[in-house]
């Protein structure tokens, strides 16, 4: 017999890190209890759909990093729950670039896989790319977000202030030279005097996953070969991809905690933790998926 926790839940968020994990639990305070289900143990809450009605959603922290993992979670939390759409949310690094900063939120339109390497004496790496594009009902929905910001709304409110970014002090930078100076201008664009500060923005595109924590940027100059257009680098998306292809759709939100070559400051990732779960939440609002569980109680006026 079908449990009703199976029956009932919409979507289901993957997570990595505690700081990860307890930021969608945060933006999602109504809770609905745990599931223990028969392959993993699951925190379940309700999130605001607009018209009065809700999703449930079941958020489940993985073990361990990695595509491996995330891979067996995926597939753990698909065969324990049967959701519609399975989100993983948390942090990524990002690249040098003028149009994606330090707390923005990248959504995956395509998982990019570098997880299946080779390497021969001598020789660069080269990778069997895996990984492939989101469905295309959901590539539409966010392809059309910026028509649907009245249903958004302003995601940020709720953010903490935004972290000082420090790049000017002996250290800070690594890598290439030639990699330094192009995150030294970018950096000096969105940072520097005269710049003009925003509020953290979302964007899509192209999202690289490997089992590696990428940190040299040369690990990158394959990858960019083949794929230029990359906005994020992580380490579970691929896994995930994997587990949910041709089951149920699949996207990544994830808020940009560091730029590869840039040294790591941790109020940033926990700022990217906030940044990702907050526009998780809104990102809801817009209704990716149909709602099926019940509508949310209303007290009675009278």
């Amino acid at each position: 017999m079908e449990s009703p926790a199976r029956k009932n839940v919409d979507i289901g968020i993957l997570t990595v890190r505690d700081d990860e994990f307890r930021a969608v639990l945060n933006v999602f305070p109504s809770d609905v209890g745990v599931y223990d289900g028969a392959n993993r143990v699951y925190a379940l809450r309700h999130a605001e759909a607009g018209n009065g009605e809700h999703y449930t959603i079941a958020v489940l922290r993985q073990s361990e990093q990695g595509n491996g993992e995330a891979q067996d979670a995926a597939r753990d939390l698909i065969e324990d729950l049967g959701p519609d759409l399975v989100l993983v949310v948390g942090i990524a690094g990002g690249l040098p670039s003028d149009d994606v900063k330090l707390g923005d939120v990248v959504l995956s339109t395509r998982i990019q896989d570098f997880t299946v390497e080779a390497r021969k004496a001598g020789e660069d790496p080269t990778y069997a790319t895996a990984g492939g594009p989101i469905a295309k009902a959901l590539a539409t929905r966010i392809s059309n977000l910026a028509g649907r910001e009245t249903e958004l709304g302003d995601w940020t409110t709720d953010l903490p202030p935004q972290p000082a970014v420090i790049w000017t002090r002996k250290g800070q930078l690594y890598g290439p030279l030639a990699w330094r100076r192009e995150l030294r201008a970018k950096l000096e664009y969105h940072y520097g005097k005269g710049s003009t500060p925003r509020a953290p923005a979302y964007v899509a595109g192209p999202i690289a996953s490997s089992d590696r924590l990428v940190k040299d940027p040369v690990l990158l100059f394959p990858w960019i070969a083949t794929a230029r257009n990359i906005l994020a680098v992580e380490m579970e998306s691929g896994g995930v991809f994997r587990a949910a292809r041709e089951r149920c759709p699949m996207l990544a939100i994830r808020g940009i905690s560091d730029i590869v070559g840039l040294k790591r400051a941790d109020a940033w990732t926990k700022f990217a933790c906030a940044s990702a779960a907050a526009f998780t939440r809104a990102f809801l609002h817009t209704r990716p998926i149909p709602v099926r569980s019940s509508p949310i109680a209303t007290a009675d006026p009278q």
